[in-house]
């Protein structure tokens, strides 16, 4: 049944958000051929006309972005209204709508992250080829090879952090849910005071963090010898550096467990107490 639920929302979102990914392809692929001309004509790459459309191509990639996380946001609060009288009838778990909406909001997310890295990559082609200094270096090659590793728990580091923004987001959805006349306002209320509220915490843990590091002084002097490294050296092969997995694992498990408690939390509101507007 997962599998049908995933189906669907990916067909109910696709509706919005390919015509969109499209517009951006366009946006990006008409910078690009006015770069490569503008520079093969001797203009340089910094006129009005290469401006404009660098400006429109990224303008319409900041939109996308934000359409692909408001996209996920609103399934989420449609499934609290008006769709939810239909697909809470489906002989499904509310849990797994809810993983449903969560496959297919990260998923979004991610393919929207590959395509700006593709068309990125193509924006930095089309001015090397213009150029005619188009090549590919041994050194660069080992660079990515050697930092596979760490490319991809970074990875891991980003999908349960984009998981963890979704579904806090959501708890405050399903927080305002309880207010039917006002449930867009109290969703917002309930975002800005649950946010201040873990900010405040979260400080307040850092502080007692800091302070129990500082009193291993071995362990204070590694993580600032790290931090010095990769910021004297960007290029630094991060994979080989012991104090970038510790500090890696640890991102991954207090995400992981973040993620644990707002899916528990969601599932058992949506199990035991659902309030449909």
């Amino acid at each position: 049944m997962l599998g049908k639920l995933v189906k669907y929302e990916y067909k109910a979102t696709a509706r919005l958000l390919l015509p969109l990914f499209g517009g951006v392809v366009l946006t990006w692929g008409a910078d690009a051929l006015v770069r490569f001309i503008t520079m093969r004509m001797g203009m340089g790459d910094r006129t009005l006309v290469n401006g404009l459309f660098g400006f429109l191509a990224v303008m319409t990639l900041l939109a996308a972005f934000f359409v692909t996380i408001f996209t996920g946001i609103r399934q989420f609060y449609r499934l609290l209204g008006e769709d939810g009288y239909l697909l809470f009838t489906l002989p499904a778990h509310p849990a797994a709508h809810m993983a449903a909406k969560l496959i297919c909001g990260t998923g979004w997310f991610f393919a929207l992250c590959l395509l700006a890295s593709l068309l990125e990559k193509l924006d930095s082609w089309s001015a090397l080829r213009a150029v005619g200094t188009l090549r590919t270096t041994d050194g660069n090659v080992s660079l990515l090879v050697e930092d596979g590793a760490a490319a991809a728990g970074l990875l891991v580091v980003a999908t349960l952090g984009i998981v963890g923004g979704l579904l806090f987001t959501w708890l405050c959805v399903l927080i305002g849910s309880h207010w039917p006349q006002q449930r867009l306002m109290a969703s917002v209320i309930a975002y800005f005071v649950l946010s201040f509220a873990l900010q405040t915490g979260l400080g307040a843990l850092l502080v007692v963090l800091l302070n129990w590091l500082a009193r291993k002084g071995r362990l204070m002097t590694s993580l600032r010898a790290f931090v010095q490294k990769v910021t004297a050296a960007p290029e630094l092969v991060l994979g080989h550096m012991p104090m970038f997995w510790w500090v890696l694992g640890a991102a991954a498990l207090v995400f992981l467990a973040a993620d644990l408690v707002l899916w528990c939390i969601l599932r058992w509101r949506l199990t035991r107490h659902l309030n449909l507007a």
